[in-house]
């Protein structure tokens, strides 16, 4: 009897040290049953993929000594001569035809990874001629005290950065100026990407004739675009994507202000077309403010042949054709105007907005020649999905 006792306890004993074990193991649920802190906690949780690359390189470093847009014949590479930006971006080009014009031996084109290093100051691009492709990982930390300048105010038509193919990696530096067809201050294609943390974008242009150019400051044709703490201000394109133009590609906008950006068409700061739950294009902690669509250049027979039915222009801060996840976003007294409406949204993809605040935006009317516009706020045509 006695031994009966001794055994009950002891297979009471092992049960609740069991159970203990399996509390200590077992994470913290949250109000969704799932472990505490899992992205489905009342956020929207971009995937590992479209977050931020580390912002330096282990690769090869070049130092520009010089402001000027040179471009030396020279090809001897222990000449002392002075190194550009230009220059520089040619010698990280594999098998370099050009020579490296005085930024250093012929084989540092045999890496994959470049810090350029750049004295602070203004860079003014003066060549008629764009900058070499970026086809490897590039990283330029400009430390707050670099500007780089396309000259769009002396006509020069180049832009200032082009990634076909690499990776662009940019920090606290500002960007101007810059004008081409398609993003002015960097153009994304080729599957290449750019990522830019603390960069400012300046009176960027895209311009290519009436009623074309797409992304003021940066156009993602194919690739991706990973921005974070950056300001997007006073850029213009003369169709879609005052700031931005995407396509169906990864973009991450986070911590990032978009002021008094215009589009002729759509999107006076973002357009974006394309895109999926698979690429994930988010949205996050930025504001949009004082952004406009408004449409310079008239048609021909403006106002007698405007058709409103027939109008697929509007959005003065955002104008999505696609898949795309706002969280935490400001819109505040953007407008559109010669146009049909959605004075801050223009909508006709699939939105999904969590704690966006939108308050006094405007769809103008434009006296008898546009008489009635659609949504102040918002002009939704597709699916869009608001919480709180």
């Amino acid at each position: 009897m006695q031994s009966r006792i001794v055994w009950r306890r002891l297979l009471l004993l092992a049960c609740v040290l069991s159970l203990l074990m399996s509390t200590i193991n077992t994470p913290l649920l949250a109000q969704d049953g799932l472990p505490d802190g899992d992205p489905g906690d009342g956020a929207i949780a971009a995937p590992a993929a479209v977050m931020p690359a580390e912002q330096h390189s282990a690769g090869f470093t070049i130092t520009v000594n010089t402001l000027v847009d040179e471009w030396s014949t020279d090809t001897n590479t222990q000449a002392k001569s002075k190194c550009s930006l230009r220059e520089a971006l040619q010698a990280t080009v594999s098998g370099n035809p050009q020579g490296n014009q005085g930024c250093g031996a012929a084989s540092i084109g045999n890496f994959t990874e470049y810090d350029i290093v750049l004295p602070g100051g203004t860079y003014l691009l003066t060549r008629n001629e764009q900058l070499p492709n970026i086809t490897k990982k590039i990283v330029i930390d400009g430390k707050g005290a670099v500007t780089i300048d396309g000259n769009g105010k002396g006509n020069r038509a180049e832009g200032i950065f082009i990634v076909g193919g690499g990776e662009l990696i940019l920090s606290k530096l500002k960007l101007q100026n810059g004008w081409r067809p398609f993003g002015g201050a960097i153009w994304v294609k080729g599957g290449g990407a750019a990522r830019v943390t603390e960069v400012e974008f300046y009176r960027n242009v895209a311009d290519n004739t009436v009623g074309n150019g797409d992304g003021g400051a940066v156009a993602v044709d194919t690739g991706a675009f990973y921005c974070v703490k950056s300001k997007f201000n006073e850029n213009r394109a003369r169709n879609a994507g005052g700031a931005i133009s995407s396509g169906g590609v990864q973009v991450l906008l986070d911590r990032c202000d978009f002021f008094k950006n215009h589009a002729e068409v759509n999107g006076g700061a973002y357009a974006g077309f394309g895109g999926s739950e698979v690429t994930h294009p988010i949205l996050r902690d930025s504001k949009f403010s004082e952004n406009f669509v408004y449409q310079t250049d008239v048609p021909a027979g403006w106002p007698g042949n405007y058709q409103f039915g027939d109008d697929q222009s509007g959005g003065g801060a955002l104008y999505n054709k696609g898949y795309r996840e706002l969280e935490r976003v400001q819109f505040f007294k953007n407008y559109t105007q010669r146009s049909k409406g959605g004075g801050a949204i223009y909508n006709q993809g699939d939105l999904r907005l969590l704690d966006v605040a939108i308050s006094d935006n405007k769809a103008r009317p434009d006296g008898s020649a546009v008489p009635l516009t659609l949504g102040g706020a918002v002009l939704n045509d597709s699916t869009l999905i608001m919480r709180r």
